[in-house]
């Protein structure tokens, strides 16, 4: 799979594909349909600045918490798009 990344698209990472006859299937770049983690950033970025860090050590601790207290199961099982077992 190839994501257009630019070390995707170099003459050694071709070279070296064609070399071994490796087909590289084309992947559209940030893609959260297919990278189910993608929509699992989305959602904690989005409540990790509701909360309004001010400092590092308090984005730190922001983000801890906001992993162990909102964000469920239920949320990880819709970003991976029903995976989990009922």
């Amino acid at each position: 799979m190839q994501d257009g990344a630019p070390c995707h698209r170099s003459k050694v990472a071709k070279t070296f594909l064609a070399k071994n006859r490796i087909k590289a299937l084309d992947w559209p770049d940030n893609s959260p349909d297919l990278n189910p983690i993608q929509n699992l950033w989305t959602n904690m970025k989005t409540k990790v600045a509701e909360k309004h860090p001010s400092s590092a050590k308090d984005l730190a601790k922001v983000i801890k918490e906001v992993w162990v207290e909102e964000i469920s199961q239920e949320i990880l099982c819709t970003v991976c798009h029903g995976a989990c077992k009922k």
